[in-house]
């Protein structure tokens, strides 16, 4: 698997955070698909990155899960919330760069 690292790298990105506007969200799958974020989590690793504890909480018959990742060029949501599935947001760049190394794998 092609590093993330060196590939933002190559695009010059600037690493900005994923509450910044302009922040791109996009849906990976389902949020209960364990295989899958398994993947999304070796593809952060693999680019030098972390993912942090969930938050999670429940409001009526939906629960959701939000983690922090972290990457050397910036940060990054995941989301798994029911109804909804798992979701990515942040720097459209990187968002769709950690998408296309999950989609990969």
């Amino acid at each position: 698997m092609r590093l993330l690292s060196a590939l933002f790298r190559s695009w010059g990105f600037p690493g900005p955070d994923a509450d910044l506007p302009g922040a791109t969200e996009v849906r990976l799958g389902d949020e209960h698909d364990d295989a899958l974020l398994v993947r999304v989590r070796d593809a952060v690793l693999a680019a030098g990155g972390q993912i942090s504890r969930p938050d999670w909480g429940v409001g009526g018959s939906q629960e959701i899960c939000t983690y922090r990742v972290t990457l050397p060029e910036g940060q990054l949501r995941l989301t798994a919330e029911t109804y909804v599935g798992l979701s990515l947001s942040g720097p459209p760049v990187l968002v769709q760069a950690l998408q296309r190394c999950v989609s990969e794998s």
